[in-house]
């Protein structure tokens, strides 16, 4: 297999393979096409954040943002902490240690806003609060501490509305605190985070308003929040304390709640799932012109989503909003909706059990795709046009009622992947053009990469390729990952170190120390040591502002190495020989 290194990262070719392992092999040979001719082939890199033998990175909250990627990652600098790539190994930018210690910050929640990149994160002595970062050390700081001291605000639901961010938060979590998850707001500065309103203002415990489904409409906010008069119910707000208000109560029960869901602006009104003050047990499809009047049902059939903690989600498609609901004589179905109670039908009665589906509608080329089961496949890939014809099981991965449990479904490059369980009950990448087969493992499926469920957390499209996180062996750990059809991805833009003084290494051959000269200035500095085999070895931070830099090689085995040096976007490779 044949191995680049740079920067403490490797990236490996499906089409070299190393004879070290059957089981590497095999996986690697199944990636050899899509389809019976035209599709591409599939090339599989990886990142290795963290060079150092069996650990991994542990990335997770992968954000594209411009021409970044952001995520939270260990490496062998630090715990999880805030990293960004271009997505390739040679532009990757490691930007604070924000926690310092063994435990890092685990950064959270990317966002853009204004020029400003805003997230949360967790240190010690604040616990999990407001950040946010421009791309270095520097301008990479804690906007407000909202829990003041050791507890978490934990900011979460951002969006911006006004030149401000709004979210929920803790203020206080105390036992006699009065304020608990609230509204609040931030321009990007300290004295600009503020309570918007403390909507639940009960005693101890029980005072969360818990805001949540925050989407925009009319030029307001609406979002569904708790008070103990009234349960959870529909608010809207306009930013201030005086225009957040309670819509309607939908129950119009004391304490009862109607626990509004799925909020969306579809033809000029705002849909929603809640409950149906005339079935206590059913939630009904609701719309709202922003007032209490114009809050009323549309349809009384039950959107609640199967299975139980799953929550209400509603899918444009071809000018319809598509859901799953059961109507108390069909099982958790397909419908659609205009908005209307005419308009509002089951697409087909597919299942006579009352598993339904637990993912969301995924579209490709003007189908939807989704995990559905039934009692005869179990949960399978299922592809809709909005018909009853059109409506039927893509792939039977298995016999019977075993199920494959697809998930983690995205569209790239015009095929749908996901993730499924193989023949051997491992969790697999496969791929799918849309085409119906029926036969177990369909000959249509590209299957790759064998993946650790606890490490993958789906898949992230960025830079025309597929990266996700994903654990290969217990060598290289928990890594980022790329798929991509491009068999060049990691072609580097760089250009080489020039002029014969620009960098001097010696003395080589070196048994305790290799002092490397650099002679031209650089923000950004990395000394790489390589295997001939292409294995990393260690990994150099070089200081800007130095120009002579000591590396300690004195416990590397003897033998004959590659270091690499990247200056910003400069790069050269020199032999090393390392003796006792």
């Amino acid at each position: 297999m044949q191995t680049i290194s740079a920067r403490g990262f490797s990236y490996f070719r499906y089409m070299l393979i190393k004879p070290t392992s059957l089981f590497i092999a095999a996986w690697l040979l199944l990636l050899a096409c899509y389809h019976a001719s035209a599709q591409k082939k599939l090339h599989f890199y990886t990142i290795n954040l963290n060079p150092a033998p069996f650990t991994g990175s542990r990335v997770t909250s992968l954000t594209p943002i411009g021409e970044w990627l952001y995520m939270s990652a260990e490496s062998d600098r630090d715990d999880a902490e805030i990293i960004r790539t271009k997505g390739t190994p040679m532009y990757v930018s490691y930007i604070k240690d924000i926690n310092p210690g063994n435990l890092g910050s685990i950064p959270a929640a990317f966002r853009v806003f204004g020029d400003k990149i805003i997230f949360t994160a967790e240190t010690r002595d604040e616990g999990r609060e407001l950040w946010c970062t421009q791309g270095s050390v520097g301008n990479t700081y804690m906007i407000s501490d909202i829990d003041t001291g050791i507890g978490s605000s934990d900011p979460r639901g951002f969006i911006e509305y006004n030149n401000r961010l709004l979210f929920s938060a803790h203020s206080a979590r105390s036992l006699y605190s009065a304020i608990g998850r609230e509204l609040w707001a931030t321009d990007g500065t300290e004295a600009g985070t503020v309570l918007i309103k403390n909507i639940n203002t009960g005693p101890q415990f029980a005072n969360n308003s818990n805001p949540d489904f925050f989407t925009i409409y009319n030029g307001k906010v609406y979002f569904a929040a708790t008070t103990h008069t009234n349960g959870r119910e529909l608010w809207v707000t306009d930013g201030t304390e005086a225009g957040t208000v309670m819509v309607k109560d939908l129950t119009n029960t004391a304490n009862a709640s109607s626990n509004p869901e799925g909020l969306i602006v579809h033809n000029g009104k705002l849909l929603f799932s809640a409950a149906n003050p005339g079935n206590s047990s059913q939630r009904a499809l609701w719309e709202t012109d922003g007032t209490a009047a114009g809050t009323r049902i549309v349809k009384a059939i039950n959107i609640t989503p199967l299975p139980a903690s799953r929550k209400t989600v509603f899918t444009p498609y071809n000018n319809l909003l598509y859901f799953f609901a059961h109507d108390g004589i069909n099982g958790p179905e397909l419908w659609h909706t205009d908005g209307t109670d005419a308009g509002t039908a089951l697409i087909k009665n597919a299942t006579t059990t009352a598993l339904g589906t637990y993912e969301d509608i995924v579209i490709m080329n003007n189908k939807m795709y989704y995990p559905f089961s039934n009692i005869t496949h179990g949960f399978e890939l299922w592809q809709s046009d909005g018909t009853d014809t059109g409506t039927y099981m893509l792939h039977n991965m298995y016999y019977a009622a075993l199920s494959s449990m697809p998930r983690h479904l995205t569209v790239y490059k015009n095929r749908l992947f996901y993730t499924a369980l193989d023949s051997t009950e491992r969790r697999a990448i496969f791929s799918t053009d849309g085409q119906q087969y029926t036969t177990h493992e369909p000959p249509n499926i590209t299957k790759a990469h064998p993946l650790d469920t606890f490490y993958f957390k789906g898949f992230t499209i960025f830079n025309d390729a597929l990266y996700f996180c994903a654990f290969y062996d217990s060598l290289y750990g928990a890594e980022l990952w790329v798929l991509t059809d491009s068999p060049d991805y990691f072609k580097l833009s760089t250009t080489e170190i020039k002029g014969s003084n620009a960098l001097s290494l010696y003395p080589n051959p070196a048994s305790a120390y290799v002092h490397l000269q650099t002679n031209i200035s650089f923000k950004e500095g990395m000394a790489i040591l390589r295997s001939s085999t292409g294995a990393v070895i260690r990994q150099y931070t070089l200081q800007h502002g130095n120009n002579k830099h000591s590396l300690p090689v004195q416990d590397i085995p003897p033998g004959m190495y590659i270091i690499t040096v990247k200056l910003d976007d400069k790069i050269q490779s020199e032999k090393l020989q390392i003796h006792d």
